[in-house]
């Protein structure tokens, strides 16, 4: 899609079944062998971000498991950083990875255009990632929903520059999180890059079409220390 445009991507994957390994291999668990813990019960299993972030890139940082959510018989497991400042900035597209007790293995199922998954909800028995920080324009933001049927990306969010958090009331979807205020375009190139730099504000939003379409409130004051809580009853 354009980034004019608002769009439904279908993205390859699966609804929490071993398919997904059909197109990218499970990892094995691979602990080293001075892997130990003090807690009884503990065991390590392994970690799957090794290649994608490696050490030596100075991208370790973003292995960070930000989130774990067990979702139709896996743990899901988020990754990656969205600073832009520090270790390992802006460390996406992410691998979206998760673990299969029955089988003791890893596997990847998809790719978001974001630069760090912060959190998964389940949402009315699906799977859901908020578009934590986009790699794409600031046109829309981002949510990635499994229903069951596999992974869609939905970029439909206006103006959002962060999706920070989902969540589900009386059949709507609310989404919340940072946008920009159109014609304060970020610059485009060069300095540090944040959303404090521009006219940006916090955002409530709501769809009656499961995050098809939303309807946007902007809280420009959200982001200069205005401390703002909405009710609706």
């Amino acid at each position: 899609p354009t980034a004019q445009e608002p769009a439904e991507v279908a993205l390859g994957g699966t609804a929490g079944a071993l398919a997904s390994a059909a197109v990218v291999p499970e990892v094995p668990i691979q602990g080293p062998a001075s892997a130990s813990s003090e807690i009884a019960g503990l065991e390590y299993l392994g970690n799957p971000f090794l290649s994608r972030y490696p050490v030596e890139a100075g991208m370790d940082y973003a292995r960070t498991v930000w989130d774990m959510q067990v979702w139709g018989g896996r743990i899901y497991l988020g990754s990656g950083n969205s600073a832009n400042v520090g270790p390992a900035q802006n460390a996406g597209p992410v691998d979206v990875w998760c673990f299969d007790p029955e089988g003791n293995e890893f596997a990847k199922e998809f790719t978001v255009d974001e630069e760090e998954v912060e959190k998964f909800r389940v949402l009315d028995g699906a799977l859901y990632i908020p578009g934590h920080d986009t790699k794409e324009s600031w046109d829309f933001g981002n949510l990635y929903v499994d229903d069951g049927t596999g992974w869609r990306k939905l970029r439909t969010i206006t103006n959002a520059i962060h999706v920070y958090d989902l969540a589900l009331h009386e059949g709507k979807l609310y989404a919340v999180g940072i946008c920009w205020i159109p014609g304060s375009p970020p610059p485009l190139s060069g300095g540090h890059i944040s959303a404090f730099d521009y006219d940006a504000g916090g955002y409530i939003g709501v769809s009656s079409d499961g995050g098809l379409s939303w309807e946007i409130e902007e809280h420009p004051g959200a982001l200069s220390g205005d401390g703002i809580t909405c009710v609706r009853s």
